[in-house]
């Protein structure tokens, strides 16, 4: 099993941001992603199994105000995700990408606007998402979630 779950933002509005901001947010997000998967999945192709879960964003499927390149490499993410899906399910191995909304993890306060206690309270914890990871991890083989959608109540 791999879980590609390495995720960071730059939060800037697009006009300000520049080539060093979209080559840092789109090499940790997405080359991370490809890379990685790129370095097992030959290994699980041969094998006939494997499982791999990719951690979007929802960010990547509606976009981010602030996060514009973030939701890109996201949107990335989710396409490769399901790219990779379809030329390896022949071979047994199982890709899926969980698609979480927004999580209360210390990144929130490089965030412009950083969100307050009671905000903080009402949106998913890292734990959350990991049970999501696990779930998709721990499904039969003969069953696949291409995407999981988290979001908090």
């Amino acid at each position: 099993v791999l879980v590609n779950n390495a995720g960071t933002d730059r939060f800037a509005f697009f006009v300000n941001t520049d080539e060093a901001l979209w080559d840092f947010v789109l090499a940790v997000n997405l080359r991370g992603t490809i890379a990685v998967t790129h370095a097992v999945l030959d290994g699980m192709q041969r094998r006939g199994r494997g499982a791999i879960i990719n951690v979007a964003s929802e960010a990547g499927r509606v976009g981010s105000q602030g996060s514009a390149v973030y939701s890109a490499a996201k949107g990335g993410v989710i396409a490769f995700t399901r790219a990779i899906a379809r030329e390896s399910s022949r071979f047994g191995v199982r890709i899926n990408a969980v698609a979480p909304g927004p999580i209360d993890t210390p990144l929130l306060n490089k965030r412009p606007v950083v969100p307050d206690a009671e905000a903080r309270a009402r949106m998913m914890k890292a734990e959350d998402i990991a049970q999501c990871v696990l779930f998709c991890a721990q499904l039969p083989h003969r069953v696949v979630v291409e995407e999981l959608l988290v979001r908090p109540r």
